[in-house]
């Protein structure tokens, strides 16, 4: 029999891992200190327990880009009852065909007293002796399900998903491929301390594996750790953990292998105009250890059963949520939203119960709502009265942005602490202003976006792995929201929402205590209008082909938000060097001419302004007879990318955004302005507007007006080629031509 389920989880397959080699200390005491086991009055708090897992952990070494791969694992087991005794006194552990076990250490620890393990055996399982019970490893596409003699119902209208199986093949590959590892404990008694370990070698790298933190028995503490080589093809998702876990994580990587990640892009990814690898995916961490301390024995009521396919969600190392396989409830439970997998059910359910108001919880927070909003009249204005006090007040800190996949099913910190935490992460905020809001009669609901360098909302990925920000969601007509974020890390407009999340879908939560009800509505897009870069410049030109002078920018909406996320975490002397390398033309570089004039990024104006005395280089070149001078100076980045030449994938642009420059330039004595300057050039087609015009004031002055308006977000490959490109190409002609001025 085996007493442990975790400890005959499968070994094979195992997601793409790494490790380091463990051993056994010399005393229980060393390994308490060493791996930060908490010590408990393990009778007092676990009184039921027949057992307590002291250590569980799993360390898996695929650092290398071949094989092999090493995966490592360490168990300590105390026996509290008589009854634990014969349960634990065998262990059996499964082991796939084709791995080799190149280490393996077992003892029994008594008063301090150890005596080892002698022997450790391989055989075959006997399936139909001794080995009735052995729950071994069944391969379903690249994920390892732990199984005993069942197999998964696939049809997800069923109100089981396992049913008993009498499937002879089924068992009859098991018992082929599998090997048994027995180990029998010498000495077992109540009291006994039970350590082993053992290290595998095997050459296969599969993407993904289950890790059981929680376990039949109490755990202690229970690690995961994974050491990875880069160019991997893997994405770790992170999630399904009632609690949030201490984690550690090591530098990002990037995958550069251009096809592949060409189709990671065009399925998933909604980048940036360039077409540089480095901004198209990421795939995880070249290290990265979860730990979880005092977990409390697996409920016996849940099945001890991986998901599978489509029919529970899909992930990597998890707590029992997702174990959950698909069942009715008690409770009405309707899911009101058609585009769902099966996928979905149980972790919006979670989410739901998560959210339910608790007037117990937030009395504070209730208090503090209403104060501010009193004097705000429409329920607009009080949910946007209640959002800016909120930044004011309460801090975000940061902890959404460390996660690949915030823990959405997880109970947010009651608003009454973060009320006097004064802090919270973005889903605990937006839940202190759900509840205080709906608390003061205004029925805010909590809503979960993703990004749009995140794609798109897909029903077959599991849904907690995907949202990245939280908003508060508040009903201004029939199937009809306004949006805020409860959050921001720099002073902006109530209303300013990220670019990353303009046009994306949005699930809102409008779920009560049983009635589960998900709303599906899509995130405004900004004008080109609200987003603008006004540019206005009197420069000089000296006979030595120099341009110097006075330069002032006024930047709105996504573009200042942009340039002032970066200002505002840069030391005060080091801002005006950020800001002139903001600008884009076909200077070689910016000089600044002392010390520039900036708003303060802390301080919100809805406009954003900098002035500074600059030096442009290389816009003017000398030539036989006398000066060559770029026809435009400054241009705009979002051109800038784009050559004319044909493409392979689609255009993104991260926002709608207009640019328009204005330059005076007085000529010096000595040179005289052409005879005719070029025509005004206007090019346009749908949701694009360019326009160049150069003109004399003057006898020795030249006005340059420059003006590029992007209001369609998306260019599908086919379209740009056949309608953009040659546009584009158009734009860049004209803002690399040349003036010549003559030397008199």
């Amino acid at each position: 029999m085996i007493p442990i389920r975790c400890l005959s989880v499968f070994l094979v397959a195992v997601l793409a891992w790494t490790a380091q080699v463990f051993a056994l200390t010399d005393t229980l005491e060393e390994l308490i200190q060493e791996k930060g086991i908490i010590m408990l009055d393990l009778a007092a708090r676990y009184p039921d327990a027949e057992a307590v897992i002291l250590l569980y952990e799993e360390d898996v070494d695929q650092s290398r880009i071949i094989n092999p791969v090493y995966i490592s694992r360490h168990v300590v087991v105390k026996i509290l009852k008589e009854s634990a005794v014969e349960k634990f006194r065998t262990v059996k552990l499964p082991f796939y065909e084709e791995v080799k076990v190149v280490d393996m250490e077992a003892r029994t620890i008594n008063d301090g007293n150890i005596i080892k393990v002698k022997d450790i055996p391989e055989r075959k399982p006997e399936l139909e002796g001794q080995d009735a019970d052995f729950i071994y490893a069944f391969e379903q596409r690249n994920t390892m399900f732990a199984v005993r003699s069942v197999e998964v119902n696939e049809n997800p209208n069923a109100g089981d998903l396992l049913k008993i199986s009498d499937n002879p093949v089924f068992h009859k590959k098991g018992a082929e491929v599998w090997r048994i590892r027995q180990i029998d404990f010498p000495e077992v008694r109540v009291g006994s301390v039970l350590e082993y370990f053992y290290r595998i070698e095997q050459k296969r790298i599969v993407l993904y594996e289950r890790f059981f933190f929680q376990q039949e028995y109490p755990v202690l503490k229970s690690i995961l750790s994974m050491h990875n080589a880069k160019l991997l093809r893997f994405a770790y998702e992170i999630n399904n953990f009632t609690t949030k876990p201490e984690i550690s994580f090591e530098p990002r990587f990037t995958n550069l292998e251009s096809q592949y990640n060409n189709q990671i892009r065009t399925a998933m990814r909604t980048i940036d105009v360039t077409d540089r690898p480095e901004n198209w995916q990421f795939y995880g961490h070249q290290f990265f250890q979860i730990q979880m301390d005092t977990l409390d024995a697996y409920p016996a009521w849940v099945p001890f059963a991986p998901p599978y396919g489509d029919v529970a969600p899909r992930a990597d190392a998890f707590l029992r949520e997702a174990v959950n396989l698909w069942q009715k409830s008690p409770q009405d439970i309707r899911i009101r939203t058609e585009s769902f997998s099966p996928n979905w059910n149980f972790p919006v359910y979670r989410l739901s119960q998560s959210t339910i108001i608790d007037a117990r919880r937030c009395r504070r927070a209730k208090d503090a709502i209403a104060e501010a909003i009193k004097d705000a009249a429409s329920p607009e204005e009080k949910v946007a009265a209640a959002v800016r006090w909120t930044r004011e007040n309460i801090k975000d800190n940061g902890e959404l942005g460390k996660w690949d996949s915030y823990f959405w099913g997880c109970l947010p910190k009651d608003p009454d602490v973060v009320l006097r935490d004064g802090a919270g992460n973005a889903a605990e905020i937006v839940a202190f202003l759900v509840n205080a809001l709906q608390l003061n009669d205004l029925w805010a609901y909590p809503a979960y976006a993703k990004t749009r360098d995140h794609g798109e909302l897909l029903n077959k990925v599991f849904m907690e792995a995907q949202f990245d920000v939280p908003l508060v969601a508040l009903e201004v007509g029939p199937r009809r929201f306004k949006f805020w974020q409860a959050s921001t890390d720099i002073p902006l407009p109530v209303d300013h929402l990220d670019w990353s999340l303009e046009g994306v879908r949005v699930l809102i939560n409008t779920s009560g205590e049983n009635d589960i009800t998900y709303r599906m509505d899509n995130l405004p897009v900004s004008p080109s209008t609200d987003s603008r870069s006004v540019i206005n410049a009197t420069l000089t030109l000296g006979q030595d082909g120099s341009v110097a002078g006075k330069l002032t920018q006024d930047l709105t909406g996504h573009l200042g938000a942009g340039l002032r996320h970066k200002l505002f975490v840069a030391p005060a002397d080091q801002r005006g060097n950020i800001w002139e390398k903001s600008l884009t033309g076909t200077f070689s570089g910016i000089a600044l001419q002392g010390q520039p004039s900036l708003d303060d990024p802390a301080l919100f104006n809805s406009k954003y302004t900098a002035t500074a005395d600059v030096a442009l280089e290389k816009v003017c070149s000398a030539v036989d007879g006398g000066l060559a001078l770029n026809a435009t100076m400054v241009t705009d980045p979002f051109s800038v990318w784009l050559s004319g030449e044909e493409r392979e994938l689609d255009v993104r642009f991260p926002f709608l955004a207009e640019f328009s420059c204005d330059i005076e330039l007085k000529v010096p004595a000595g040179y005289a302005l052409p005879d005719s300057l070029p025509e005004p050039l206007e090019l346009r087609t749908k949701g694009l507007y360019y326009q160049r015009i150069l003109a004399k004031k003057g006898g020795d002055t030249l006005l340059l007006k420059r003006e590029f308006k992007m209001d369609e977000p998306a260019l599908p490959v086919r379209n740009y080629n056949r309608r953009y490109a040659s546009i584009f190409a158009n734009i860049q002609k004209a803002d690399a031509e040349k003036i010549i001025l003559k030397k008199q």
